[in-house]
C-alpha cells in the first residue's frame, strides 16, 4: 500500500508548480518530510523556503526507491535536502536526480548526509544535480556513509564541495 507513488507537479501551462513555506511562519523545521517511504516519486516542483525553512526536504529511514527529480530549490536557511540516516538499498537507491540548489542567503550545504552512528546513510545516488551559489558546503558527510555515488554533479560558487565533519568517532565513508 502505498509503494510506487509519484506526486508531479505540473500547471496548466506544463510548468513547475510552486510550493512555498507559509506566510506569517518565524520558522519551520522542514517544508516536506519523509519518513520510511517506499518507491515514493517527487518531481516538477519549485520549493521555497522564503528563508524560514532549515531544511526544505528532510527523509529519514529506510527509503528504498525513493526518487526525488526535477526540483528546483531555494530560500533554506541550512540544507536543501537533509537525510537524518536516511538511505535506499542495492536494487532500489535513494535517488536526488536534477536537483538544482540556488539559495539566496548563506546556509551551510546544498544536502546534509546526517547520520547517526549505527545507522548509516547508504544506497544513495545524486545525479546530474546542480549545486550552486551561496552554500557553504555542496555536500557535508555528518555521519557514517556507505556506497553514496555522486555522478555528473556541478558544484559551483562553493566554498567547499564536498565536506566530512568529524565527530567525536570517526565515521566510516564509502564515497564515489
Amino acid at each position: 500500500l502505498g509503494r510506487g507513488v509519484t506526486v508531479q507537479g505540473m500547471t496548466e501551462e506544463g510548468k513547475p508548480v510552486l510550493w512555498q513555506a507559509p506566510v506569517g511562519r518565524r520558522e519551520l523545521p522542514s517544508l516536506i518530510h519523509l519518513s520510511a517511504v517506499q518507491g515514493l516519486r517527487l518531481r516538477n516542483f519549485t520549493l521555497d523556503g522564503r528563508g524560514v525553512t532549515q531544511h526544505l526536504i528532510t527523509a529519514s529511514g529506510p527509503c528504498p526507491g525513493l526518487t526525488l527529480e526535477d526540483l528546483k530549490l531555494s530560500g533554506f536557511r541550512t540544507s536543501g535536502v537533509r537525510l537524518t540516516s536516511g538511505s535506499g538499498d542495492e536494487k532500489s537507491p535513494l535517488l536526488l536526480q536534477r536537483l538544482h540548489l540556488r539559495p539566496l542567503t548563506d546556509p551551510e550545504a546544498g544536502v546534509l548526509f546526517d547520520a547517526y552512528p549505527d545507522q548509516p546513510c547508504h544506497h544513495v545516488q545524486l545525479r546530474e544535480c546542480r549545486l550552486e551559489g551561496r552554500c557553504q558546503v555542496g555536500v557535508v558527510l555528518a555521519g557514517p556513509v556507505a556506497g553514496v555515488e555522486v555522478i555528473g554533479c556541478r558544484l559551483t560558487g562553493l566554498t567547499d564541495g564536498v565536506l566530512y565533519r568529524k565527530r567525536a568517532e570517526p565515521a566510516m565513508l564509502q564515497l564515489t
